[in-house]
């Protein structure tokens, strides 16, 4: 039989990329691909609960056993302390010159663009793309003139953004 401290590290190692734990707020979190969300719906229960059942079925284990609500408990406790899943509240959204926007991640210091990256613990979007908007554009150079990169990345993002807004044929 599998002790609940073995069935935990197992469930961890299978969620610790995508799922994460900040204890002062009480609070789950999961990335999206984008960017981190509040797991307001305890989805993360849905998924221990699949993870417990695809660990121990293989075993020949009764996984109903480990499926009662204390045992649920006791491996979403153990995971919450794992230093995998464990996060404090000063690791989101710490690069405050980070901005997420639909295309990506915005330098505020460089203007450069960069893929959304787990890493980042980004909790928050823009809803806009801020080249959709020629005042903010214009703001940013002028803020920028001196940054020889800002117009490369500028219409580099562009381009990009036209690209994507073409019909398919």
């Amino acid at each position: 039989m599998i002790s609940e401290d073995a069935l935990a590290t197992q469930v961890c190692q299978l969620i610790c990329s995508d799922w994460k734990y900040t204890h002062e707020w009480k609070q789950w979190h999961q990335y999206n691909g984008v960017i981190w969300l509040i797991d307001d719906t305890l989805e993360i229960e849905s998924i221990i609960r699949t993870a417990i059942r695809s660990i121990c079925l293989p075993l020949s284990t009764d996984a109903e056993t480990f499926l009662s609500w204390r045992t649920l408990k006791a491996i979403k406790r153990l995971c919450q302390s794992d230093r995998r899943i464990a996060m404090s509240n000063g690791q989101w959204d710490a690069n405050t010159h980070f901005l997420a926007t639909p295309v990506g991640i915005v330098d505020l210091f460089t203007c450069k663009i960069c893929p959304f990256q787990r890493e980042f613990y980004q909790t928050n979007m823009v809803s806009f793309w801020p080249a959709q908007f020629p005042k903010w554009v214009d703001f940013i150079a002028a803020v920028q003139k001196d940054n020889p990169l800002l117009s490369f990345e500028l219409d580099a993002a562009l381009r990009q953004e036209q690209k994507s807004e073409e019909p398919t044929k």
